[in-house]
């Protein structure tokens, strides 16, 4: 990248920085009404236990103070309050960075100085999670500017603009309603980034580091490891000449898994005591077919087909499972489409009780890393319409929550809010089925036979 490119890629950084901070802080201003949201209850009650040196996931531990913060009036919900034991659950139910990172913005605001008598306002935390989403557009800027080599820069800057910028769900699912999960797709699209860089810290140190902050986030960063130890040791090594465990490979594999376990390490040690059986419980019952609600793409189909939509989701799940494993073996060219689709699989096809904000990770990562080539071009397209048709119905003009933009898909056309949600949550999933199938269909098997020992030339 010459001086003078260099210099226009920061400058656009700082823009796309100014203007998303500047749209989210907006969406924040016109919804107050959104500072009583569930889930920002939920995420300040978690903030004020770290602050108060608790564990989140141990019930026993400051049990005076935690029913002091759940009978107090900041961040009461009377159904999350209702009872202690339903509290504690909600509480201790995100994995330790993020109760450490909602810890850090109770330490922001004593430090601060905005108020020493409480814990950060709600409208704090908003604030604080607009910066979270507004970093999120800068590190989608700067994949797009650096990966989506093929197009050119007048769609780039399009695609920046409504990818991150305007992003139409992200405004919905994170200021709006208020939500902090853009930061995992953060630490996953800086992972990669990092890892298809030149330089050994940025391939093998800060890859490493920013793959076990997404995995110690949201967790769902697991299962970009393959695909980032693909860019960062097997495909960017130095040592392809002496097999794929050369000695080079592995004092480079060494560094990586040292550097994701040193994250791993320092957030989750603190929190040993309940965090395993907080994270079966919440998976198993994020898996119960039993409890098919909220923005599931499986609720059309639990209508539609109550006793045999369990074969249809099996039979989606092989799907994917195999159209990965060719791409994998036939068409390693691709090999980000099958990760992405492992991450995809995971937030929109397995998980059962998940809210358009949880799927939107899969769903924003695949955007990203997917969608400058034409195989999932309509999946693009279509996330753009029916994300803004989503936004019209949710984005007000005024303050104080009104008048609200004529809704273009109005409430009365479906059961509730997230029946909405999962019907374009199924959409994406289907363009996403039809993109996988345009890869392992194409012809030719560019890299097919390419020997894992012969590394591809790195991105500079």
């Amino acid at each position: 990248m010459s001086i003078l490119s260099r210099r226009y890629f920061f400058l656009i950084l700082c823009g796309v920085f100014l203007l998303s901070l500047d749209v989210r802080l907006y969406a924040t201003a016109v919804t107050p009404g959104q500072d009583n949201h569930i889930d920002l209850g939920i995420y300040r009650n978690s903030g004020q236990l770290v602050v108060n040196h608790i564990n989140p996931y141990d019930s026993s531990d400051g049990y005076e103070i935690r029913q002091k913060l759940r009978t107090n009036n900041d961040a009461y919900n009377s159904w999350v309050s209702e009872t202690q034991e339903r509290w504690n659950h909600y509480a201790g139910s995100n994995l330790p960075l993020t109760v450490l990172i909602l810890g850090g913005i109770e330490d922001l605001w004593i430090v601060a100085g905005f108020d020493g008598s409480g814990y950060a306002s709600a409208t704090f935390y908003r604030y604080c999670f607009a910066v979270f989403d507004s970093i999120l557009c800068v590190v989608i800027a700067m994949y797009i500017l650096r990966f989506w080599e093929k197009r050119s820069l007048l769609f780039k800057l399009a695609a920046i603009l409504f990818t991150a910028v305007l992003n139409p769900i992200l405004l919905y699912q994170g200021s709006i309603l208020p939500e902090e999960k853009g930061l995992q797709v953060a630490f996953m699209l800086l992972a990669l980034y990092f890892a298809r860089s030149e330089g050994k810290v940025a391939r093998l140190i800060l890859a490493g580091v920013f793959t076990g902050a997404s995995i110690a986030y949201k967790g769902i960063g697991v299962f970009i490891v393959p695909l980032v130890f693909w860019y960062a040791v097997l495909n960017g090594g130095e040592g392809g000449s002496g097999g794929i465990w050369s000695r080079t490979r592995c004092r480079d594999a060494i560094t990586f898994a040292a550097s994701v376990l040193s994250v791993l390490m320092l957030t989750c040690l603190p929190f040993l005591a309940g965090l395993t059986q907080m994270m079966s419980g919440r998976l198993s019952g994020n898996m119960d077919t039993k409890c098919v609600i909220h923005a599931s793409i499986w609720r059309v189909f639990v209508d539609l087909l109550p006793h045999h939509w369990g074969y249809l989701r099996s039979a989606t799940i092989v799907v994917y499972l195999v159209a990965a494993g060719v791409i994998l073996r036939c068409r390693r060219s691709h090999v980000e489409d099958a990760f992405a689709a492992v991450v995809l699989l995971f937030t929109n096809v397995m998980l059962l009780a998940g809210s358009l904000d949880r799927m939107n990770m899969g769903i924003l990562f695949c955007l990203v890393v997917l969608c400058h080539k034409d195989h999932y071009r309509e999946m693009y397209y279509y996330f753009i319409i029916a994300g803004f048709l989503i936004l019209s119905c949710h984005l007000p003009i005024g303050f104080n929550g009104q008048p609200r933009l004529f809704p273009l898909l109005p409430s009365y056309l479906f059961p509730d809010e997230e029946y909405r949600n999962a019907l374009f949550a199924l959409g994406f999933t289907a363009l996403h089925l039809l993109g996988l199938y345009r890869v392992c269909a194409e012809k030719g098997a560019e890299g097919a036979r390419t020997p894992l020992h012969e590394p591809a030339t790195p991105v500079a």
